[in-house]
């Protein structure tokens, strides 16, 4: 490909997915490396997108959206500068599109949009309507900056019928005899589609999975044709050059004309009618009446892998946060970068999806396993450097308990006489919150207490019995212990399980009150009730010389309570307390000297009575560990100034704005309710 480009200024193509550019670059020359960056520079090599993998819309969720495209952009502007801040979305194999998609390309300083695959239905009447091309409006919150210019493709993303020139196809090459023919044949294609765009302008798309295997057989048969077809540009009105879609979406900017516009998703998608991609469509014949099920497809294929992937997910915040709370630096972030590269490959529309063969699924799930293991490493170093962990060689080991799914955890499961478990728990999220935690034990009595030494209220459940005959299931816990946590936010709450056993017990009794106290001791201990109403126990009978009784030596033994950890229980990341509405998206060490941190409005504009209204917040002394000093406002992957970002996007005119006048009418009621009461 590279050779290929160039060989001739004229050419152009694009890349979209950068963990799979990367990884090739990476392993290039340093000389083909110097003329990737001359393509770049020239405009022939363009990247779109440029998120890690082109992302699915409907069950990625859209903070690991966010983290994808960070991904992809900040390597792509880290190694190629400005010219690999990507400005067009390039979204054409996703089966199906979200508003939510459109509006976040927005927040990252995109200005146009391009789709593959909507409705059969929807591009039909659009065709007919001249509407393939529209503005988004992709929030009425945020308004005109959240403004999407979006194109749908006339062909997905692949070549016209005909003209398929890579090894894989069986079109015929361009030669002498037939060139002329194939290029009249490519001008009536041309004048056909153009009837179903508004403008002079209309893309025509080159390529399909795993083409350009051979590169130079597709640019030495489009070379030919391109300069057929110009030939005839007098006679036919047609002309036909190498573009990409930033210069196209460039050249529709420059009509400045108005676009008709959309305010919802691109959901569901069917190619065919009653071929739904979210599932199938089926047909049951009762009393004569047709009834239609719809069962989601991709929507809940796979769901052991969407479940990994949410899980990998949760970690990557997680340690994305511990990094920057123990301010441990950037090179610390290199021994999770693992977990990174895989959970963005994970959100691509053939992964999470669970759109893809066996085979790969089983890779996927040997990729964020092994990718997992190395987060969990640094977490626990972050671990130990907040709460101040000390612990001797051999005696104490941290853990995670990864398959509390199916109630199997050996860090639980063997607590004893001797051992007792610290289970600590941490709150990822910007406000604190009660939470039960449920862990697995076998079938015996336990007490948990929190940092004060108070004793938790605790229930014994026994697991069902489905989960305990599970065939995949590891495990001696026939029961699970179940608490409640109280955690703060951005905190870890320790709580200490010994195990209890019930091998003798000391009470008393008030039968006119009817009311008794009973003390279970977890050992053999001595107890008296001297006076009525108290109970006197003895935990620990220490003598400082032989007491006569046949020893020879004092019973001068110190209290052993096994392995154990020297361990501030209780931690707090914030200092201040965020407003319920206002969430931490993100909190992750960009480079050497910034952290980066996204905050999210939780409500849309006239979402709720109260808490839609905008919220100040004070981000000096927000966090424990730090004090900030500066801010800049970014855009949304972290790349630009604000400011810059959107001064650098092309404006585009709707036909209409139906938010033109929209206002917070919830906000205002609640003011003015607020005043009368007053």
């Amino acid at each position: 490909m590279i050779e290929s480009l160039s060989q001739d200024p004229r050419r152009k193509f694009i890349v979209v997915e950068s963990s799979f550019f990367s990884r090739w670059y990476n392993d290039q020359s340093p000389t083909v490396r110097h003329v990737v960056h001359l393509l770049v520079q020239n405009g022939q090599l363009e990247f779109t997108s440029g998120g890690w993998s082109m992302n699915d819309e409907a069950v990625a969720h859209y903070s690991a959206i966010i983290d994808n495209l960070s991904t992809g952009v900040k390597w792509l502007n880290q190694t190629f500068g400005k010219c690999g801040l990507t400005k067009t979305g390039w979204q054409i194999d996703p089966f199906g599109h979200s508003r939510e998609q459109a509006s976040l390309f927005s927040q990252m300083g995109f200005d146009s949009l391009f789709l593959g695959r909507i409705d059969f239905q929807d591009k039909n009447l659009r065709e007919k309507t001249r509407t393939m091309e529209m503005i988004w409006k992709a929030s009425p919150s945020i308004g005109d900056q959240c403004d999407m210019f979006t194109g749908v493709l006339p062909n997905v993303y692949w070549p016209p019928k005909g003209f398929c020139y890579d090894v894989n196809c069986f079109d015929e090459t361009l030669n002498q005899q037939n060139i002329m023919r194939k290029a009249r044949e490519f001008v009536q294609i041309a004048k056909q589609q153009a009837q179903t765009y508004a403008t002079n302008h209309t893309i025509i798309t080159m390529g399909m999975d795993f083409y350009y295997q051979s590169a130079e057989k597709w640019y030495s048969n489009l070379d030919y044709l391109i300069d057929a077809v110009n030939s005839l540009t007098h006679q036919e009105g047609v002309h036909v050059l190498y573009s990409t879609p930033g210069c196209y979406a460039k050249a529709l900017n420059k009509l400045g004309r108005s676009w008709p516009i959309k305010l919802d998703d691109f959901f569901p998608y069917a190619d065919a009618p009653e071929a739904y991609w979210t599932g199938k469509k089926l047909s049951n014949y009762f009393l004569d009446f047709l009834i239609f099920t719809f069962l989601l497809g991709y929507f809940t294929s796979r769901p052991s892998l969407k479940y990994a992937i949410k899980k990998g997910s949760n970690l990557l915040h997680v340690a994305d946060q511990l990094n920057v709370l123990t301010m441990k630096g950037i090179e610390h972030t290199k021994t999770y970068w693992d977990l990174r590269n895989v959970m963005g490959i994970l959100q691509h529309h053939d992964a999470v999806t669970g759109t893809c063969k066996q085979y790969v699924n089983d890779d996927y799930q040997r990729m964020l396993s092994e990718a997992r293991e190395k987060a969990e490493i640094a977490v626990k170093d972050c671990y130990r450097s907040m709460i101040r962990a000390k612990s001797a060689p051999g005696q104490s080991v941290l853990g995670f308990c990864n398959h509390l799914n199916i109630s199997q955890c050996a860090f639980t499961e063997h607590i004893d006489d001797q051992m007792s478990t610290v289970m600590s728990v941490y709150n990822p999220i910007p406000h604190s919150m009660r939470h039960f935690v449920r862990i697995p034990v076998t079938n015996d009595q336990y007490k948990v207490m929190d940092h004060y030494e108070t004793i938790i209220p605790s229930q014994i459940i026994p697991i069902h019995p489905k989960i305990v005959s599970l065939k995949e299931r590891n495990s001696y816990a026939t029961h699970e212990l179940v608490f409640m946590s109280t955690l703060d936010s951005l905190g870890i709450s320790s709580y200490l399980i010994a195990k209890h056993n019930v091998t003798s017990w000391i009470f008393i009794r008030d039968l006119s009150k009817d009311l008794q106290m009973t003390i279970l001791p977890d050992r053999s201990e001595g107890g008296s009730s001297m006076t009525d109403g108290t109970i006197e126990m003895m935990l620990h009978r220490r003598l400082l010389f032989d007491d006569g009784y046949g020893m020879d030596e004092a019973l001068n033994e110190p209290e052993v309570y096994g392995p154990s950890f020297v361990i501030n229980l209780n931690y707090a990341g914030l200092r201040e307390k965020l407003p319920v509405n206002i969430h931490l998206l993100s909190l992750e060490q960009w480079d050497e000297h910034h952290v980066l941190i996204r905050l999210e409005h939780f409500y849309e504009i006239n979402e709720d009575i109260k808490y839609s209204r905008e919220t100040q917040i004070r981000l000096r002394n927000l966090f424990n560990p730090f004090t900030i000093e500066d801010v800049r406002e970014m855009n949304l992957l972290g790349t630009e100034e604000l400011d810059q970002s959107e001064s650098l996007k092309m404006r585009w005119i709707p036909e209409l704005n139906p938010y033109e006048n929209y206002t917070q009418v919830l906000a205002s009621t609640f003011i003015k309710i607020s005043s009368a009461i007053r």
